[in-house]
């Protein structure tokens, strides 16, 4: 499978937008381009290519300082703090914890999703593969923390963005999440077709306090 992207976020703080993919080459908002919208916008990054769908990346328009990544199974999930010109720090998470396909896997997905930032001081905003549901125990445990979910805030918390082109006896199921502090404003959430890809990426625009 190709390194694609499963989710793309972007914020703004009056005419300041600040974008963050968890996946490299995010969708063009709108359409299912593969061009990469940070092409011309975003101008720091952190990446950790790795060969198949491991690796990871995070993109900015505004400065990025990497954070101690996440490295739990195979997959790695990202972190970094953006500094806009104006308005506070936001942390962003690149999440893919372990799928929990096999009994032997569990342990690896339980973990990779207790890893993850409670909402707390600082503004933070979880996205990717969660490989779960908002049904799911560990990301109700994340939602009570303080998160709210771009998808459910809009009226698009059923939209399925896994399996792309379903898989029978499975219809899809909404594991691609952007999880907000929940004192950031959700001004837009969509779900897009891409090709070469499992998932359907997610795109959502936030705003700051």
């Amino acid at each position: 499978m190709r390194e694609t992207p499963r989710s793309w976020c972007s914020w703004s703080n009056g005419s300041s937008p600040t974008c963050s993919p968890s996946r490299s080459s995010p969708p063009r908002p709108g359409s299912g381009s593969t061009r990469s919208a940070c092409a011309s916008g975003c101008r720091t990054s952190w990446t950790g290519p790795r060969a198949g769908s491991g690796g990871r990346g995070l993109y900015s328009l505004h400065p990025l300082t990497e954070r101690p990544l996440i490295a739990l199974g195979r997959f790695r999930q990202a972190r970094a703090v953006i500094k806009p010109p104006k308005g506070p720090e936001i942390e962003v998470v690149s999440v893919h914890p372990c799928a929990p396909s096999h009994a032997e896997k569990m342990a690896c997905w339980r973990s990779g999703l207790a890893a993850l930032p409670r909402a707390g001081e600082r503004l933070t905003v979880l996205a990717g593969d969660f490989n779960a549901t908002l049904d799911h125990w560990p990301v109700r445990a994340l939602l009570d923390s303080g998160y709210r979910d771009a998808a459910d805030v809009t009226g698009q918390g059923f939209t399925a963005t896994w399996p792309q082109q379903g898989w029978r006896p499975l219809p899809g199921v909404t594991i691609d999440h952007v999880l907000a502090d929940r004192r950031m404003g959700v001004r837009a959430f969509s779900v897009h077709e891409l090709s070469d890809t499992d998932h359907r990426p997610v795109f959502a625009e936030l705003t700051l306090p």
